[in-house]
């Protein structure tokens, strides 16, 4: 049942940060789940599935985004990010993507290292209320830094999936397909912890948001003109 998945994340989430974070996320997974039509609530740690130790010590523990953030920064994208693909690393149960659907992008790519999670995004995806005919989507199982990245891609999604190291190989590989075709691409990056990485290759924030302590999530851009972040005194910012 639900209930008890929602009770079992609630008491996670309360456990490790506080009661109003729990609350406040319970309260949009309950809304978000049901809007979507889409199961992905909860936490699990990977180390109970097959993954060799070495991928293992690279990734974090499945824990989906926040609707609300998530929400916030796909509505925030320019629309001519969608007319390209989006790509999600680590897409765990295919949270994200099933949303970007109803923000109208129509080409998605997961990443995802597990194969069960990864089986359960298709599966999400198919069920989606927001899923329609003409959406193209491939789910990759297999290691983040391992892939190649389309040159019809415009948006790259991140929650924290994996260690410092490995985001910057995953960096380097997105700005290989952006010297091979040349384009406006942007990063929606939530619990940007090393969005340093971005800076360190000219991309420039242009939103930013923050609710309770917690929950916050940036978007940047890249269209090869852009000067260092620190060179932006103008920053698009909210707080609610």
């Amino acid at each position: 049942m639900k209930f008890k998945e929602y009770l079992k994340y609630f008491r996670f989430i309360q456990k490790y940060w506080d009661f109003q974070l729990a609350a406040f996320t319970i309260y949009h997974e309950i809304i978000g789940e049901k809007k979507y039509g889409i199961d992905t609530t909860g936490t699990e740690p990977l180390w109970q599935y097959d993954i060799d130790e070495e991928d293992l010590a690279d990734a974090e523990a499945y824990q989906p985004a926040s609707y609300y953030i998530l929400e916030k920064l796909l509505d925030s994208l320019p629309a001519e990010s969608k007319s390209g693909r989006i790509y999600d690393f680590g897409c765990g149960k295919g949270r994200a993507l099933a949303v970007a659907m109803a923000y109208g992008f129509k080409k998605l790519t997961g990443i995802e290292i597990i194969y069960e999670l990864a089986k359960d995004a298709e599966s999400n995806i198919l069920n989606c209320k927001f899923y329609k005919q003409d959406v193209s989507f491939t789910i990759v199982n297999n290691r983040a830094q391992d892939m190649t990245i389309t040159d019809d891609a415009k948006v790259f999604l991140f929650f924290n999936p994996f260690k410092e190291n490995l985001m910057a190989e995953v960096i380097d590989n997105i700005m290989e397909s952006y010297q091979r075709s040349p384009r406006k691409i942007f990063v929606v990056y939530i619990n940007d912890v090393y969005k340093d990485l971005f800076f360190d290759k000219n991309f420039r924030q242009i939103y930013h948001i923050q609710k309770l302590t917690y929950l916050q999530g940036t978007m940047l851009e890249f269209d090869g003109k852009s000067k260092r972040q620190g060179d932006y005194d103008q920053l698009s910012q909210i707080k609610q």
